[in-house]
């Protein structure tokens, strides 16, 4: 769990400290009752041996028990219970003093551990996803639609700047801030128009995110933003229909192109992803650029001009949308857009 508030940072640091303050405390009690034990054993050695007292006593510890040991005239000057008493001093104050260091250098080594666990992090993002809005692109991202940039945020919340640019261009849209919290952001097809590039019937631009945080830059691996194809249907009688394949509103990338696919007035449209739906047929076939002419062989209601829409056979119909351009009125009929 992120610890995203400086007071538990300072918290874990004087728990920390207070530890080490106590141990060294410790130590200087202990070291101190040492102190007073070899003190009274130097007392002793300068009654019996007055030469040696102003030479003992500038000693240490340490360097009288190694002095003991080697001079046996100054070794039979005290007693050996005196002696034991010295060495069990030292002994102790030698375990104690191990024991504070371990303890000290390990809490210091928890606290550098915690402090570097639990201090606010800056946001780190991942686990992205690029899709259109629409459930009818099947989870692709299609410049048609309205694009939906999703991640995944850890660490503490903050700001970040994200953008997406094109991979082979290097085109980019503005930066956009928000919040790493927002895990989402929604791009409107004409946000993202400058990096559509390649334009080309089944064709696809690399597209990837970049994120900007108080701790770096983070990038989304690439996708592939697929050439869209609207299908638009579109008349000024209620005679005939026109039907064309465009991209980019314009029949240029597709000048020869045919759409299979069926004209269709639906009763009850098909579900967007699984297929379906029932509706009466106008006409099935091919419809060939710049712009087949489908005649009306029955008069339709407004109603039926309404449901009037078109129903693709290709296998990649997750990439094919349509649109309907119809008069309001034509001879007392009214056609809806």
């Amino acid at each position: 769990m992120e610890m995203c508030d400086i007071r538990w940072t300072l918290g874990v640091l004087l728990a920390v400290l207070t530890l080490v303050a106590w141990l060294v405390h410790r130590l200087l009690q202990h070291q101190a009752q040492g102190s007073a034990i070899t003190a009274a054993i130097v007392a002793k050695l300068r009654q019996q041996a007055a030469p040696l007292g102003d030479h003992l006593k500038k000693m240490t510890p340490r360097e009288l028990a190694d002095q003991l040991q080697r001079d046996h005239e100054l070794r039979s000057r005290i007693s050996d219970q005196d002696f034991e008493l010295l060495r069990g001093a030292l002994s102790q104050q030698f375990r104690l003093a191990l024991g504070v260091y371990a303890g000290a250098t390990v809490l210091v080594g928890i606290g550098i551990f915690m402090l570097n666990e639990v201090q606010p992090r800056p946001p780190r993002i991942g686990r992205w996803d690029l899709r259109s809005e629409t459930p009818e692109a099947e989870g692709q991202a299609v410049d048609t639609d309205d694009l939906i940039l999703s991640w995944k945020a850890e660490g503490c919340a903050d700001d970040i700047e994200l953008w997406l640019e094109n991979v082979q261009s290097g085109q980019a849209i503005p930066v956009q801030r928000t919040a790493s919290t927002q895990q989402r952001l929604r791009l409107p097809r004409g946000s993202y128009r400058p990096l559509l590039s390649s334009r080309e019937l089944h064709g696809a631009n690399r597209i990837r995110a970049v994120a900007k945080t108080a701790g770096g830059t983070a990038i989304s691996p690439e996708w592939n933003l697929h050439v869209g194809i609207t299908v638009l249907i579109f008349t000024d009688s209620p005679d005939y229909v026109h039907v064309s394949a465009l991209i980019d509103k314009s029949t240029a990338q597709l000048p020869r192109y045919s759409v299979e696919g069926a004209l269709i007035t639906w009763d009850q449209p098909p579900e967007p992803g699984r297929g379906g739906g029932v509706g009466t047929k106008v006409e099935e076939g091919f419809f060939k650029n710049p712009a087949a002419k489908v005649p009306i062989t029955r008069e339709l209601t407004g109603e039926e001009w309404r449901r009037l829409a078109f129903a693709y056979f290709g296998d990649d119909g997750w990439r094919v949308r349509q649109e309907k351009q119809l008069p309001l009125e034509l001879t007392q009929q009214k056609l809806l857009k």
